[in-house]
């Protein structure tokens, strides 16, 4: 490896050159790298998501003339719990399931260092970072908290989301009889309600343009959502922008992968996937409310998994994507937990944020959750 150098890429236009260089460096760095970390991804995600109180803070390290490593992050001013903070964070929001740094293989240590070198030298333009869902089981997350405390960099770490995951490496029937037999029961009924109702079919789309042919009905399930009446549907103008330009983009590189479910022909649920290195993420799922008495996003999630297990030699892991919600513990106890590790600089206003975030919260949270067991139980706190 010959000497690092490190440049940061706050422009957009420089950004989008990276393309080319991006997509070498994490082909090469796992064959089972998510797609989260794709160029596409990110491109997609600050296109829609982007600018306003963010900015991109993207640090690639360069071995000679070709990157390394490339720390996809970006700038943004904000509030940690109601204090003014300017905080580095990965680009991501809550479409994004797992974040990571994106290393060439075999020299980890000496490229997180310079990751957080180069965000060590640039501190004042920064009083905190948070690095969110970073997989447990990452081999950076230790090192990189090393590294940092190294540096003199104030560390902490938290529990962050648990994803839930089903390996595909056996065949439908084997998997599904490992199925409780009152699973095995309600899905039998739910058959039968909606068989009942008329004529079924699933269709699965891979392409723009039969993204394009059924987008308008898409939009029309999400509008009638449970997801719209919390505001963060398909159909929302900005996510429709954002997953209109996906399927766009992953139509191109094959990772398109969209489930309908058709009742006399009118679509009544949807289930928005990627497939990529051998895992296949669920993104988003929608039912009409006016089917909702026949269940038909349940319905939809049985014929998806049996789908997938029928397609296991190009699939070997669904990430249902998402927190442990009840109705996915049915399906798998496995879980893939990630951390977020929190770095503060040694300067009096970010040991300040520090204090709040690892001092106060937490008495708080311990307060407020001794209330709640007195209140629940009768007592008086």
């Amino acid at each position: 490896m010959n000497e690092l150098r490190t440049r940061i890429i706050t422009d957009e236009d420089r950004f989008n050159q990276l393309g080319e260089e991006w997509r070498s460096l994490w082909d090469g760095a796992s064959l089972a790298a998510p797609v989260f970390g794709s160029f596409e991804w990110y491109r997609c995600w600050w296109k829609h998501f982007g600018g306003g109180e963010k900015s991109l803070f993207v640090i690639v390290v360069m071995d000679g003339d070709r990157p390394a490593a490339i720390a996809p992050l970006m700038l943004e001013k904000t509030r940690m719990r109601v204090v003014p903070a300017r905080i580095v964070r990965f680009i991501e929001n809550g479409n994004s399931l797992h974040n990571d740094f994106i290393l060439a293989p075999g020299a980890r240590r000496p490229l997180l260092e310079a990751i957080v070198s180069c965000l060590y030298e640039h501190r004042d333009r920064w009083d905190m970072a948070e690095f969110k869902n970073i997989p447990e089981d990452s081999e950076n997350l230790p090192l990189l908290q090393q590294v940092a405390e190294q540096r003199g960099i104030i560390c902490g770490t938290r529990p962050a989301l648990d994803s839930p995951y089903i390996d595909i490496s056996c065949e439908w029937e084997q998997f599904y009889a490992t199925r409780t037999p009152r699973t095995r029961k309600t899905h039998r009924n739910l058959l039968n309600t909606i068989d009942k109702a008329g004529e079924l079919r699933m269709v699965r789309l891979a392409t723009d343009r039969e993204y394009e042919a059924h987008r308008s009905a898409i939009l029309d399930v999400a509008a009638n959502s449970w997801t719209a009446q919390v505001g963060d549907s398909l159909a929302t103008p900005r996510n429709c922008e954002f997953f209109d330009d996906l399927a766009r983009v992953a139509a191109e590189r094959g990772w398109l992968d969209i489930w309908l479910l058709m009742l006399n022909g009118r679509l009544v649920a949807f289930e928005y996937h990627l497939r990529c290195n051998g895992r296949n993420h669920a993104l988003r799922a929608s039912f009409h409310e006016e089917f909702s008495h026949l269940s038909p996003g349940a319905v939809l999630d049985l014929l998806v998994m049996k789908e997938l297990f029928h397609d296991h030699a190009e699939t070997r892991e669904y990430d249902l994507g998402g927190s442990f919600d009840s109705y996915k513990k049915k399906w798998t106890p496995a879980l893939r937990k990630h951390k977020m590790i929190h770095m503060f600089k040694p300067v009096p206003y970010a040991r300040m944020l520090h204090g709040i975030e690892y001092g106060i919260v937490p008495v708080l949270k311990r307060a407020r959750a001794a209330f709640a067991r007195k209140r629940d139980g009768g007592g008086t706190p």
